[in-house]
């Protein structure tokens, strides 16, 4: 539905959402069905590979089909949101980004990835999600 050819947006209920408060540091956002063991394995050697431990991130594991808006710290220091399977629509955000594409808003640099299930399975994701890493920690 539009309104003189601009998009109209559903307000939800404060149920309907899910906040994430971000923190300082890494934040992981990851759907829960999509966090077995071997997703945390693989964001293990992810995070190990720019000198990051997966123990000094703070995970967000989302479920159910609520919407889900992140709420920005106030800190100064650089926080780095890592999104896997999720698009930044389901984020509350109305952007045009592609995957694997670092973006900075309000103080915190975004990077969206496929879900950790379908990336051992992508080669040039893996390599484009690498090459923004080094480009993020200067590698």
């Amino acid at each position: 539905m539009s309104f003189f050819n601009y998009p109209v947006y559903d307000i939800l209920d404060a149920d309907q959402k899910d906040v994430i408060s971000l923190t300082d540091g890494v934040n992981i956002i990851v759907k829960k069905e999509d966090y077995i063991d071997s997703s945390q394995t693989l964001l293990g050697k992810i995070l190990k590979s720019v000198g990051q431990e997966l123990g000094s991130s703070t995970i967000h594991s989302i479920e159910g089909e609520k919407e889900l808006v992140l709420s920005p710290n106030q800190g100064s220091v650089k926080s780095l949101v890592l999104v896997f399977g999720l698009s930044p629509n389901e984020c509350s955000l109305q952007l045009d980004t592609k995957p694997y594409v670092l973006f900075r808003l309000s103080g915190k640099t975004l990077l969206f990835s496929k879900s950790l299930t379908d990336l051992p399975g992508d080669a040039q994701g893996r390599r484009a999600l690498w090459t923004s890493l080094k480009d993020y920690y200067k590698l």
